[in-house]
């Protein structure tokens, strides 16, 4: 099942964005993921990446396993069905 959300930046308007995109070289974005019976990243039970998160950017950039990959700084996800987080962390 696919469940899609949008994330949004309450405190920055669509016009400040704009410009933070067309003045600024690299970008960088800490996402974390908290789970309960589910996988952000690496799923341990079926070794594959199949339910990793998968992001849309403005721009339409996709970024996922398979493109434009984030570093994992922790999966605690992938294997506990306790509470755990994932860190992802995207730079461009």
């Amino acid at each position: 099942m696919s469940v899609a959300f949008q994330i949004t930046y309450d405190s920055v308007g669509p016009i400040q964005m704009r410009f933070l995109r067309l003045l600024s070289q690299n970008s960088r974005q800490n996402f974390t993921y908290t789970c309960i019976n589910s996988v952000a990243w690496y799923d341990d039970r079926g070794r594959n990446y199949n339910s990793a998160l998968r992001f849309l950017g403005d721009n339409e950039a996709t970024f996922s396993a398979s493109k434009n990959k984030p570093t994992v700084t922790y999966d605690g996800c992938r294997v506990s069905s306790r509470l755990h987080v994932t860190y992802l962390l995207y730079s461009i």
